[in-house]
Parts: C-alpha cells; sequence; structure tokens
C-alpha cells in the first residue's frame, strides 16, 4: 500500500501509521533537517509536519516523542534523542540503544567487567536493570508485542563471534 513519497520511513507509536521523512532534492541529509509527517496506512496526514533538528533521522517514534538518532554518528557510540516536536530541546539522551518501542527503550554502555541493559518505561518513568552473565555482552534487541520480554542478541567474549539469544522477563 503506498501511503506516500519520502527519503525514509519509521515506525509511529500510533497503530496504523508510520512516518515519512522527506529532505529537498540535493540536500545532505548529514546536515540538513528532514521533513517529517505522520500519516495513516491509508495516506492521511495525522498531525502537522514537523522539521527535525539537522543532521538527526527518525529511528522510532515513542509515546513520549520522537527517538532519533544521527545521521553520520561521530566516533564512537552513536547518542540517540528522544525529542517532543513541541520542545525546543530533547528530553533524553541514550547512548548504546539496542531496542526500541513505542513505550520502551533498552541500551547498554561498555561492558567492564559485567554489562547491564537499561531499560525505560516511557509511561512511568520506571527504569529497570537487567545483568547479563560475565562476558556476555548484547548486540542487539527487541520488545515483544505486549513488553513484557525483551529478546537479546548475546555475543559470548568466549570466542568473541558465537552469537546467541537471551529472553528475559524484565517488568
Amino acid at each position: 500500500t503506498r501511503v506516500g513519497t519520502a527519503n525514509l520511513v519509521a515506525p509511529s507509536a500510533t497503530a496504523g501509521a508510520v512516518w515519512l521523512t522527506s529532505y529537498q532534492i540535493g540536500t545532505d541529509m548529514r546536515t540538513a533537517a528532514g521533513t517529517a509527517r505522520e500519516v495513516s496506512v491509508s495516506g492521511a496526514p495525522l498531525r502537522p509536519q514537523v522539521r527535525l533538528p539537522s543532521g538527526y533521522v527518525i529511528d522510532q517514534a515513542t509515546d513520549r516523542g520522537l527517538l532519533l538518532i544521527p545521521v553520520r554518528p561521530q566516533s564512537g557510540t552513536p547518542v540517540y534523542k528522544l525529542w517532543d516536536p513541541a520542545a525546543p530541546r530533547a528530553s533524553r539522551t541514550f547512548a548504546g540503544v539496542i531496542a526500541a518501542s513505542s513505550t520502551e527503550i533498552a541500551w547498554t554502555s561498555r561492558c567492564a567487567p559485567t554489562c547491564q541493559i537499561q531499560v525505560l518505561d516511557l509511561a512511568t518513568g520506571r527504569q529497570t536493570v537487567i545483568s547479563l552473565p560475565a562476558s556476555r555482552s548484547a548486540a542487539s534487541g527487541a520488545f515483544s508485542p505486549d513488553g513484557g520480554f525483551l529478546a537479546l542478541q548475546v555475543s559470548f567474549a568466549s570466542n568473541g563471534r558465537a552469537p546467541g539469544e537471551l529472553c528475559q522477563q524484565w517488568r
């Protein structure tokens, strides 16, 4: 189903909708500000379009704003911004995001000596910590549709390459 023309698309927090981001022809997405609009699966606009901060794109829409990621991350781990288009500044930043949904964000920091996954419930503000077994780190993750589980792709440091999976209920 065609819903519109855009350079990028991202999941919406609204059921049956997506965010479409467009850039003027000839502009560099790494430095330009895109225009984003939320549209239904029929293509109908759901709210007024917004101008994204320069150099950022939408990774995931949430109940508390748009989770933005830099088009061109600086050296190291990209820093995501939770941004409400009505506010002048990002409400929070996250480094090392491994999973996001419309209601939760999970991230991890450098793992020394053990890895910990931080999970933020956006509705309540409650933050939960999940500790991984020694010598393991999270490469990526996804929340279950009901938000009660976080599935993680886990790397084992013993050989540095063997992926594994860990599914943990975090609520």
